[in-house]
């Protein structure tokens, strides 16, 4: 089975962590639930990227659910 970020996505969901692997031009990101940053203005955690600076090919799909 070749590895797509919509697979790497349901591993994680039937895993129950709660991320996703999100594709932002040619780079993967993380998606999540997190605290608000230091310093921020928000006091409840919201949905926040987590920038990996990961090429969109098969390693870095591999390294993207691996980071998850």
């Amino acid at each position: 089975m070749k590895l797509t970020i919509e697979v790497i996505n349901d591993r994680l969901k039937v895993a129950k962590i709660g991320v996703k692997v999100e594709a932002r031009g040619d780079r993967l990101s993380l998606r999540a639930t997190l605290p608000p940053k230091p310093g921020s203005n928000k006091t409840k955690p919201y949905q926040q990227y987590l920038a990996l600076g990961i090429c969109t090919n098969p390693a870095g799909l591999q390294r993207a659910e691996t980071e998850a």
